[in-house]
């Protein structure tokens, strides 16, 4: 038995000597070097009332970080660049808002419309790195048709409630490619009894509580070999307890929010939503991130909403 064990522990001391001359130093000046490039991340639409642009300096995986004559690392919000966005015939400048390294950089978008159909081009310019370019165009709105809404009672972690489910449909529009994100949200409103001070009689209160609705990443949609087809969403739903057997519901209303988005958004989202099921995974595949920033990294992408309301009780 002696000689069993002692053969077991050579093998094993052999086996991780083996495994050990697998690692391998590798020589920084061996590896290939890229020029850092500016992060840049701008999404329109005709229904926001703030222009956004958030210029960011990259982050260093290897090396040393790049910084400032001040020495701040300059890791989130990149101060002094120059931001411009122009629809082809006006241009106007975007300043920095937020303090001395702005958080982003916008204006009000009543200064500056934004409009279905047309060709915006964004400029980024900033002393410490190259000047970056992007254009996209605003699609049309698509407005749906119908909410599909139906909801579950039961208990979860010993409590009682409800689950409420929500799809939304509508037409797509044929002999174009289009691409949609889903939203929505859940509207409760309940009254609920008000326990205040001996002697006081009871009251009731009435309550509104918003619940957001989860589609389990599964909200970006395409009309790829479905063109002109009627699309309906994924099911969105929506978990709400009850922690009062007292509570009365006296309203439910479902919203829901169709995004008909451009081709840049759509890819930059549905890589972005997989790259986060991949992390921390070492059997998943490395998924690249794309970018239509020339010059740059990031995305420069819109979209246009259309919302529908549907009042369940």
């Amino acid at each position: 038995m002696k000689t069993i064990s002692y053969s077991t522990l050579v093998v094993t001391l052999l086996t991780l000597l083996g495994c050990g001359s697998l690692v391998q130093e590798v020589d920084p000046g061996n590896l290939p070097t890229a020029t850092p490039k500016m992060v840049v991340h701008c999404f329109i639409s005709p229904q926001d009332t703030l222009l956004a642009v958030y210029v960011q300096a990259p982050r260093a995986v290897l090396g040393t970080k790049f910084t400032d004559n001040g020495g701040f690392y300059l890791t989130y919000s990149l101060q002094g660049s120059v931001v411009t966005l122009s629809d082809g015939t006006r241009t106007v400048q975007l300043p920095g808002v937020g303090g001395t390294i702005p958080l982003y950089y916008g204006i009000d978008t009543r200064q500056f419309p934004i409009v279905a159909g047309r060709t915006y081009t964004l400029t980024v310019s900033n002393a410490y790195f190259p000047t970056v370019t992007a254009q996209c165009t605003v699609p049309k709105a698509v407005k749906p048709t119908e909410i599909r809404a139906d909801s579950l009672s039961g208990r979860a972690n010993g409590l009682p409630g409800t689950t409420y489910y929500g799809r939304l449909v509508w037409q797509d529009a044929a002999g174009e490619a289009n691409y949609y994100q889903v939203s929505g949200n859940l509207i409760k409103t309940v009254t609920r009894p008000i326990y205040t001070t001996p002697n006081v009689p009871t009251r009731d209160t009435t309550l509104t509580n918003m619940y957001p609705l989860s589609f389990n990443g599964v909200n970006l949609i395409t009309d790829q070999n479905v063109d002109g087809q009627r699309l309906i969403s994924a099911r969105g739903e929506a978990r709400e307890f009850n922690y009062n057997s007292l509570e009365r519901t006296i309203g439910l209303v479902f919203t829901m929010t169709l995004s008909n988005i451009d081709e840049n958004y759509y890819r930059y989202r549905e890589t972005v939503d997989r790259q986060g099921d991949a992390d921390e995974n070492p059997f998943a595949e490395p998924v690249l991130v794309p970018s239509n920033i020339q010059g740059g990294y990031g995305c420069f992408g819109a979209y246009n909403q259309s919302t529908l309301t549907v009042k369940v009780k």
